[in-house]
């Protein structure tokens, strides 16, 4: 499907939005047997029916348009960001559920998807950056932990939508600034997808159950994260995805992908 940009605009804008809000409300209900994160177009448009479809047309208008190589090429090209994301390799292949481990965190309700080799290779990099900060002599009270994992690309329409939802004039052309198009995100690339970190205060008195901490471009500049950085290159199993300066959010600090060989 080809629109323009006041086109796919509209389309968002007249309930599209608000309809994909819903879709994924009924998917994140406990009562369902949908993962949110392992969700496939094909499972919206299932939900879709079990709404009584009627009403959900520019929901399923969305969905046509990000569930093909060719919707997703057409998007980018009507906001001019082709060349600041790129389709995702495998990024319209959700692997099956027991493809992926389920990994919960003991301080946060937060849970994420993703390879078992994955989360192996983060904890050698989670101990080689500890190792690295305690001979610095830097103070680092806080430990590594993986925010998110594995993302279909039904899913990141989710994100994509919810964003657009809270955004005002012009929000698509906003949200596309900073947030990675359906289709296009490094977390639905497969079998290589990225990962989100944090960090989590440790344990104290005050504060016994812990708090998580998100990344944001600042922590660029701080010293801990520049061990983070060599510590990255010292294993070469991982790499940012989006380095500093790059024209996503000016680079994004929190996520990593695996490297190419």
């Amino acid at each position: 499907m080809s629109l323009n940009r006041q086109e796919y605009e509209e389309l968002f804008a007249h309930n599209g939005a608000d309809q994909i809000n819903a879709i994924f409300g009924v998917i994140n209900s406990p009562q369902t047997p949908y993962v949110a994160q392992l969700t496939t177009f094909a499972d919206l448009r299932t939900v879709i029916k079990s709404l009584e479809g009627d009403g959900y047309d520019a929901a399923s208008e969305l969905i046509d348009c990000f569930s093909s190589e060719e919707g997703i090429s057409s998007f980018l090209k009507a906001f001019s960001v082709s060349d600041k994301y790129q389709i995702t390799e495998g990024g319209l292949l959700v692997p099956k559920q027991n493809a992926v481990k389920l990994y919960t965190s003991e301080r946060t309700t937060q849970t994420s998807y993703l390879r078992s080799d994955l989360l192996t290779k983060f904890d050698k990099l989670k101990n080689v950056f500890r190792h690295r900060i305690e001979q610095a002599g830097i103070k680092f009270d806080t430990d590594l932990v993986i925010n998110s994992g594995y993302r279909s690309s039904a899913y990141q329409l989710g994100i994509f939508a919810y964003y657009v939802s809270i955004e005002t004039n012009n929000a698509v052309a906003e949200v596309i600034k900073n947030t990675a198009a359906p289709g296009t995100s490094q977390h639905a690339s497969w079998p290589q997808h990225a990962i989100d970190i944090a960090q989590f205060k440790r344990h104290s008195p005050s504060n016994p159950l812990g708090a998580r901490v998100d990344f944001d471009n600042e922590i660029f500049d701080l010293p801990a994260y520049q061990v983070f950085e060599e510590s990255l290159k010292e294993l070469e199993t991982f790499e940012l995805s989006y380095p500093r300066g790059h024209s996503v959010a000016n680079g994004e600090p929190w996520e990593i992908k695996p490297k190419a060989a």
